[in-house]
């Protein structure tokens, strides 16, 4: 069944599988009509064999019981405490599909655009880093970045609501709204003492441990990314960011290419080709997929 294999294919379509303990019936049920199908066609080859069958159900168990241990260590926040799909995900997905194909109303961007926040909320100045800015959050000292946005604010506060509805995914950034003073809009994030991955590493001594915790909070972000079906495409160093407790995160990501470029600090970057999937480089026309995603 080709829908059943794209499903399991995705993170979220299996973790639904895998929730409702239907892996294994469904599988059954195909190979089921597959054995009745080749008896129909008085194919010799069949795969209705006890033996074989025992086999099978035993390696669907276990590879059920992995991809469980697996969703749960690093899935990403994918589950919730209850082991269950978190349900954001699904309302994340269509939001995303909603902006990305123009179906919006004006009724459905008033109903999911948040406020602009108040600068008045929010410290001077503290700490520059050229076009971000740190200010705290006069109500509980919380520290967050402000960066300046050369775009219009009309589409991209529908945008910038829909980001804020993955900040319980502890591999990506925070994004707490848009800011505007004056003529000048600001995208407020939470802030990263330590900078960029690129700049810890220059800067700290960095044993095997830290190493090992700093990939797996990327393999958060990108599964949780993943599964909203959001590409980074442009996951390095610069682009992961290190808060107080040391935790990576996955930043400058967005649903579309002006906002993901207005966040991020673009230039020509020669390095990058050198993590480029190969089927990229050998035809450019080639669709940027999760595989391409991973290699990088």
């Amino acid at each position: 069944d080709k829908n059943f294999v794209g499903e399991i294919s995705q993170i979220i379509g299996l973790q639904k599988y895998l929730q409702f303990g239907t892996v294994e019936e469904t599988f059954q049920k195909l190979r089921s009509t597959f054995d009745r199908h080749m008896k129909d066609l008085n194919f010799s080859t069949s795969i209705e064999n006890k033996h074989q069958m025992e086999k099978d159900n035993e390696a669907l168990r276990k590879d059920a019981e992995f991809l469980k241990k697996y969703l749960d260590n690093i899935g990403g926040d994918i589950t919730d405490l209850d082991h269950k799909i978190n349900n954001h995900i699904s309302e994340i997905v269509t939001l995303k599909n909603t902006f990305e194909k123009r179906h919006y109303t004006s009724q459905i961007i008033n109903t999911v655009c948040d406020e602009f926040l108040k600068m008045e909320d929010y410290s001077s100045p503290e700490t520059f880093r050229g076009k971000i800015v740190k200010r705290t959050r006069k109500i509980d000292g919380v520290e967050l970045s402000f960066k300046e946005l050369h775009i219009s604010h009309d589409t991209h506060n529908f945008e910038v609501s829909i980001l804020k509805r993955i900040n319980n995914c502890h591999g990506i950034i925070k994004i707490f709204g848009l800011a505007k003073e004056s003529n000048v809009l600001y995208l407020v994030t939470e802030w990263a003492e330590f900078g960029n991955l690129k700049e810890y590493y220059s800067n700290h001594d960095v044993d095997f441990d830290l190493k090992l915790k700093f990939a797996l909070d990327v393999v958060h972000g990108l599964n949780f990314l993943t599964s909203i079906k959001i590409l980074h495409r442009d996951v390095k160093s610069d682009n992961v960011l290190i808060t107080i407790d040391r935790h990576a995160k996955i930043a400058y990501f967005g649903l579309s290419e002006e906002f993901v470029t207005a966040t991020r600090n673009v230039g020509l970057d020669i390095q990058s080709i050198r993590y480029t999937a190969p089927e990229k480089l050998l035809n450019p026309e080639y669709k940027y997929d999760i595989k391409c995603e991973v290699y990088r």
